[in-house]
């Protein structure tokens, strides 16, 4: 939902780092609805790519459940309406897994409590949507999570997340974190690093990310900037 956007930057940030680690052995292509453009002939929902067709879903959620469907989008077995298109992923994505062992579905919540500019609505819808698949209201797990209190945190528990599933899928046999043999020596000496060198040599995003989400918050709870 959108009240996650540097989530999902973290998201594509650790992805990118594996790929460059196992450049040559393996690359991961990551979906985002949100990278693509859609005709006006329907609805988002229609066009998005199935997250259930693919091998891995992430999931993150915190103070918002996203925006309620079209009526004509497809509705559970019972015939009710899913909240929006998060839950129609989620859910399609276990339902799935279920019967195919596929997709591989990782659930993500940020531990800090709604801002005080939250939609108390959407919050309410998120709890009840939670309630029923994860944590019911007598405080009982129904399903393994991963809790998260910033970016940063986000950031360490994906990287071990989605290491550990390409590890799982037998993808990480052997493979070396900077294969020379494709990409040559890691060292520069005095060349200057590019794009391509991330996996040796990067900056401070993380480090930047939680200043910014500092400011937000100041700025939320009246202190200015």
């Amino acid at each position: 939902p959108g009240d996650l956007l540097p989530e999902r930057e973290v998201v594509q940030r650790v992805v990118a780092r594996i790929n460059g680690d196992y450049l040559g052995v393996l690359h991961i292509a990551v979906l985002r609805w949100e990278e693509k453009s859609y005709s006006a002939r329907a609805g988002f929902q229609s066009q998005i790519e199935e997250a259930c067709g693919c091998d891995l879903v992430i999931a993150i959620l915190h103070q918002r459940m996203g925006t309620p469907l079209p009526t004509d989008v497809a509705r559970r077995d019972d015939g009710s309406a899913y909240e929006s298109g998060t839950a129609y992923e989620i859910e399609t994505s276990l339902a799935r897994a279920q019967t195919h062992g596929a997709p591989q579905l990782y659930m993500f919540r940020k531990a800090a409590a709604p801002s005080v500019s939250a939609d108390r609505a959407q919050f309410e819808i998120l709890e009840q949507f939670w309630q029923r698949l994860f944590v019911d209201s007598a405080g009982r797990i129904l399903r393994a999570f991963q809790s998260f209190d910033d970016v940063a945190d986000l950031t360490r528990q994906l990287d071990v997340c989605v290491r550990g599933w390409l590890a799982e899928q037998g993808y990480l046999r052997d493979a070396p974190a900077w294969n020379s043999a494709v990409l040559g020596s890691p060292f520069r000496g005095l060349a200057a690093f590019e794009e391509q060198h991330a996996a040796v040599y990067f900056g401070r995003r993380v480090a930047l990310d939680l200043a910014w989400q500092r400011l937000l918050r100041a700025h939320e709870q009246g202190a200015g900037f």
